[in-house]
């Protein structure tokens, strides 16, 4: 198995940590959170834009799509801007609660 070396923040003292994980709990903590932010991040996207991509394949299956759809498109896609905010400032947010 591969495995990588890297020094520890407490000593100098060379600490051994998987390829596949982290040795620390701290660093347990902000994998979650970092993945927690690409979620967002991902999230966003897929809220703004799943409308309009039903939109263009209803377009193309029937040759017209309905007014709810159209509709729901036309409102969620500026939106990406604010969803990408949100995802951004999470952090910042989280932290000044604390």
């Amino acid at each position: 198995r591969f495995s990588r070396f890297r020094l520890s923040r407490k000593d100098s003292t060379p600490a051994v940590a998987s390829a596949s994980g982290t040795t620390s709990p701290s660093n347990n903590k902000k994998n979650r959170k970092v993945f927690l932010q690409a979620c967002l991040f991902i999230g966003s996207l897929l809220i703004t834009n799943i409308f309009s991509y039903v939109y263009r394949i209803v377009e193309q299956v029937n040759g017209k799509a309905g007014f709810g759809i159209v509709l729901l498109a036309k409102i969620f896609q500026p939106l990406q801007g604010m969803f990408n905010i949100i995802a951004y400032t999470h952090p910042h947010v989280t932290a000044l609660r604390r």
